[in-house]
């Protein structure tokens, strides 16, 4: 029973704070690219419109994140393949500092590992589904019919035509 509980202590802590900044922070990385060759970047979170936060160049709407804490969304202007391919990266490299978090605490706190396992399979997760080229199906929420980063990415190059 105590098991049970951590896990599901562990899930909500992830869901409600860790799934936010995972998402915060794989928009960052598309946002990168962009910022650096001096365009005005939006970065979505929760839903499309909501309370507006700008630094510099960067506006950031933070939305109904308490509804939708899985939402997060990057506008620019110009596209290249780098601006794509920085939010996968930047969850791969998530993925990997989660992982050597949760193998660093693993035998200190149960509550700890748990919350690290959770986080590790939401980021897992988050790199998966946005890496695989599609285009999100009906039961994928806020983000049904938009392109994955995999799917723009690979139709940024010529003669490819995937759903383009």
């Amino acid at each position: 029973m105590k098991s049970f509980l951590f896990g599901l202590v562990a899930a909500l802590i992830v869901f409600y704070l860790g799934t936010p900044l995972f998402i915060f922070m794989h928009e960052l990385g598309h946002a990168a690219v962009p910022l650096l060759e001096g365009e005005h970047v939006k970065i979505f979170l929760g839903s499309m419109s909501g309370v507006s936060i700008e630094i510099g160049r960067l506006e950031i709407i933070l939305g109904e994140i308490a509804r939708a804490p899985y939402f997060g969304f990057t506008e620019w202007t110009s596209n290249s393949l780098a601006s794509q391919i920085g939010g996968p990266l930047i969850s791969l490299l998530m993925i990997l500092l989660v992982g050597f978090a949760t193998y660093t605490v693993r035998k200190q706190s149960a509550i700890l590992r748990q919350v690290g396992t959770a986080a590790l399979i939401a980021v897992v997760l988050q790199f998966v589904f946005t890496t695989i080229p599609m285009k999100y199906p009906e039961w994928f929420g806020h983000y049904a019919g938009m392109e994955s980063d995999g799917l723009k990415a690979l139709c940024l190059f010529p003669g490819v035509r995937l759903g383009c």
